[in-house]
């Protein structure tokens, strides 16, 4: 998952969008799972933004922006998936990098 998206400071274009998949390439079924984007400043030691995102497709999932980004700051984010069993899971192949540009 290793990628970047661009926003600009008071956009909240483009969305976050994401497909995860098993380690045969083959989309995870997310029926009835609760997926989040946490998201943390670099170099920051601060609460992590934790973002609800939608299930839009197997194993494909997207996060709108509620309200756009005040201030240029780089964001390191990872995906966190909680299945209705309670298994928790957390993709191991990379980050989301969120540059917020002025």
């Amino acid at each position: 998952m290793n990628s970047i998206l661009k926003l600009l400071v008071g956009e909240t274009l483009p969305v976050f969008d994401a497909t995860i998949t098993d380690v045969d390439g083959e989309p995870v079924d997310l029926t009835g799972a609760t997926v989040t984007l946490e998201v943390e400043a670099y170099n920051s030691e601060g609460d992590a933004l934790i973002l609800a995102c939608d299930i839009v497709g197997p194993g494909h999932v997207q996060h709108t922006w509620a309200e756009p980004f005040d201030d240029p700051v780089n964001y390191r984010g990872r995906l966190r998936l909680v299945f209705t069993d309670g298994t928790r899971f957390a993709p191991t192949d990379g980050f989301v990098t969120v540059l917020v540009l002025p």
